[in-house]
């Protein structure tokens, strides 16, 4: 049931990750404080993402983090693209 739950964390929400990661580029662009969890959902939710769970996000964030893909800046709440 792990492998399950690891697949559909990770593939399930591929386009969630990718979603997440095109926001944090573009809103963080010259922004060197980053992008808090809620421009992330606000810009999701006007992308049409209008469905996405609030709990799912931040678990995406932090594992977009955990990966290196994300890091955060002032404090746990903003966020910056690492490139």
């Amino acid at each position: 049931a792990d492998s399950t739950v690891e697949e559909a964390r990770a593939g399930g929400l591929a386009w969630l990750r990718d979603a997440i990661l095109a926001t944090v580029r573009r809103l963080g662009l010259n922004n060197d404080m980053g992008v808090t969890l809620d421009e992330i959902r606000l810009d999701l939710q006007t992308q049409g993402h209008s469905a996405t769970d609030l709990l799912q996000m931040e678990r995406a964030v932090e594992d977009l983090s955990n990966e290196g893909h994300l890091y955060s800046t002032i404090d746990e709440n903003h966020f910056q693209i690492a490139e």
